[in-house]
């Protein structure tokens, strides 16, 4: 009974103490942590984004974990201070809480572009969609999706395709459709071809609507669309990737998207799938090399050039950070006196020989 009565009375207090400042901000904090592991932060970068969310004056410190607009403030601030280098210990664990920071940004703004942008119909292709028709022991072409009509999708096929395209006798015939839409995933559904008929330089091929698309593949990264001249520099095999950038020489490209890993570009001239190369260019000031390789390419004959989707295998995580700043249109602030004040403050009050509000660098498990 008095056990009892003793709950009772303990309970009552602490209900009254929620409905206290103290007591609103007890809980906040207590949710705040909850959330955040489980999402994956581990308990020191939670210490940190707790103070960060307060001298960026988040009042509701648990929209980090569901914000973009609170997720970006953080991320600017953080960035701030990895970029001024005020101590280099601090430094550097904060671009390893930035790094984390920018996975999970992404993370989120994949699921958001998954959600608005899935494909469930054939008769949602948009026009323009470079797609891959593959006849089963025949051959495999490269299709310009030209028209989306009620009954049939249009194919405009050119050059090596066209002429590969001419040997068979497209009559209804089955086929496979491929196809990656930008910022989203790849696609693949079965269909008839209907006929081909040859117009000027192309050949053009229509295809019946199909009833059932799957979607193959989710994007692990989200591109950006860019206007940037760059340099492309192929590399023989056992020539190191590094992040240097080179001052002479160089295949002038022009790159059209970007994201951390990798990039689609121009070039003149016929690529070739597979050569290993360096991609240099220059983003808000800031020079980015990022080395892979070529994972495909369309080649169009009659301008002599060559569309080159570029697969990212090194990059500096500087040089990452920049691209998803630009991706994610985070401008850096340049005001850095409150920066200087809350590692002065965390220096004074929290710091010490044994432990440190700042052990990022030996957790383990990132978000």
């Amino acid at each position: 009974m008095y056990i009892l009565i003793v709950f009772v009375i303990v309970f009552l207090l602490l209900m009254a103490f929620s409905f206290t400042l103290p007591g609103r901000k007890f809980l906040d904090s207590i949710r705040f942590f909850t959330e955040g592991k489980d999402r994956g932060f581990l308990f020191s970068n939670l210490l940190l984004l707790w103070r960060t969310a307060n001298y960026v004056g988040l009042e509701d410190k648990s929209r980090l974990f569901w914000s973009v607009a609170a997720l970006d403030e953080c991320i600017r601030f953080i960035a701030r201070q990895v970029e001024n280098k005020l101590d280099a210990d601090v430094s550097k664990k904060m671009q390893i809480l930035l790094n984390k920071l920018y996975d999970y940004r992404t993370k989120i703004e994949l699921e958001e572009v998954q959600k608005k942008r899935r494909l469930e119909s054939t008769h949602e292709i948009y026009i323009g969609q470079i797609c891959i028709l593959f006849v089963p022991r025949e051959t495999t072409v490269y299709g310009k999706l030209m028209a989306n009509t009620k009954d049939e999708l249009v194919f405009a096929l050119f050059d090596a395709s066209a002429e590969r395209a001419e040997k068979v006798n497209w009559q209804n015939k089955a086929i496979k459709v491929y196809f990656w839409k930008q910022n989203d995933a790849g696609y693949v559904f079965t269909s008839e071809s209907v006929k081909a008929k040859k117009i000027d330089d192309r050949i053009e091929i229509s295809v019946k609507h199909s009833k059932k698309m799957l979607r193959t593949q989710k994007r692990k990264s989200v591109r950006a669309s860019c206007d940037i001249e760059g340099l492309m520099f192929p590399l023989r095999a056992g020539d190191p990737y590094n992040a240097d950038y080179e001052t002479q020489g160089g295949v002038k490209s022009n790159v059209k998207d970007i994201s951390e890993d990798g990039a689609m570009f121009f070039v003149r001239g016929k690529a070739a799938k597979g050569i290993r190369m360096k991609l240099q260019f220059k983003l808000k000031n800031t020079e980015i090399v990022m080395c892979g390789k070529i994972v495909r390419f369309v080649y169009d004959q009659p301008s002599n050039k060559s569309r080159i989707h570029f697969q990212c295998e090194f990059l500096d995580q500087r040089m990452k950070n920049a691209i998803l700043s630009y991706i994610y249109n985070i401008a850096v602030d340049d005001n850095t006196e409150f920066i200087s004040n809350i590692l002065e403050e965390e220096n004074n009050a929290f710091l010490d020989k044994d432990e440190t509000l700042y052990d990022i660098a030996e957790d383990k498990g990132a978000v």
